[in-house]
């Protein structure tokens, strides 16, 4: 009798979820309240100056300056996912621009340059890491260190000035921010879907993003 009772409880459930709106069993899925800011915000330019947003040039010109931010929120989104903050990001960012900058222009061929760089920026890191977990110190205080040295050794090198790119290596530039064909789009745009792709993945169907989830909801209890 017991077992029934909790049968047709569960099928009286079952039955009312499925009877609930559309959208409010859209709303329980996590990726749609930023689908539905996009498309708000989308909308309300595409209202207010439709001549302006809504052609070709602009749309390239939006998504060309959005995906150098949007690779760093993406890193920042998994940190964020496991309950953590990195607020160095941008440091680091300037920091791997001006190296790579002046690596190749002392005559380091640039795409060992950008390796170096990628080295010394995962080194930066694993470093706020070791100090957030080995120091028991929130990593919002820790990054917020960090951000503020690598300014400082930045202004440092460079006075405050800009460092120019002066390589002219054709196909390394053609892959980082040359154009896909004569679309006006840039090929970073596919270096930011593949790499959000990639996280998603590991996020969602990997042990190692199941164990971020599960600490961004409880550490000690994942621990």
């Amino acid at each position: 009798m017991e077992r029934f009772l909790t049968s047709e409880k569960g099928g009286s459930t079952l039955s009312q979820r499925r009877k609930a709106p559309l959208v409010m069993r859209m709303m329980k899925y996590s990726l749609t309240p930023p689908a539905l800011g996009f498309i708000v915000v989308f909308m309300f330019f595409g209202i207010a100056a439709p001549s302006l947003f809504l052609t070709a040039s602009n749309l390239a010109v939006v998504l060309t300056t959005s995906t150098d931010v949007g690779i760093v929120v993406v890193g920042v989104g998994m940190l964020m996912i496991a309950g953590e903050f990195d607020l160095s990001v941008g440091s680091v960012f300037g920091m791997s621009s001006v190296l790579f900058a002046l690596l190749s222009n002392q005559g380091i061929n640039p795409f060992l340059s950008l390796l170096l760089v990628l080295i010394i920026a995962l080194l930066v890191g694993a470093l706020n890491g070791v100090i957030t977990i080995k120091g028991q110190i929130p990593s919002f205080i820790t990054t917020l260190g960090m951000m503020m040295f690598i300014r400082g050794l930045l202004l440092l090198r460079t006075g405050g000035w800009d460092v120019i790119y002066k390589s002219s290596d054709k196909l390394l530039l053609s892959i980082l921010g040359g154009k896909i064909g004569d679309s006006g789009l840039r090929w970073s745009i596919a270096w930011f879907l593949a790499l959000t792709i990639l996280l998603f993945i590991v996020v969602e169907h990997t042990q190692y993003g199941n164990h971020i989830l599960a600490s961004g909801g409880n550490s000690s209890v994942a621990r």
